[in-house]
């Protein structure tokens, strides 16, 4: 009962995760590709049996991926998985789309 489960499940919210693992600690976090390289930013949100030392330690763990903001709202991890998460993913598939159309074309001509 301890344990803090941290997710970066984008959409499944904490309610969800609770329901399913039958566990109320949960962190939802949404961190950015840049987190690959320490370069990210991280978005997170902690169930209100989130202790202030569990709080800390998950922001000191979150920190390694980039710089981390608690926001004290879920929707707002949603927002960011939308801004920063999913949404640049599919422009870039948009743009990959239109390469592919383009080099398709060229091979018609």
């Amino acid at each position: 009962p301890d344990q803090v489960v941290i997710s970066i499940l984008a959409g499944c919210t904490t309610r969800a995760l609770s329901n399913a693992l039958r566990h109320d600690v949960i962190v939802r976090a949404m961190p950015n590709t840049p987190a690959q390289l320490g370069k990210g930013m991280t978005v997170w949100y902690a169930t209100p049996q989130v202790g202030e030392v569990q709080r800390a330690q998950t922001a000191a763990l979150l920190s390694g991926l980039g710089k981390e903001i608690e926001v004290d709202d879920e929707k707002y991890v949603s927002m960011a998985t939308a801004v920063s998460g999913t949404g640049p993913a599919y422009v870039f598939m948009v743009m990959e789309s239109l390469i592919d159309a383009a080099v398709h074309q060229s091979r018609l001509v």
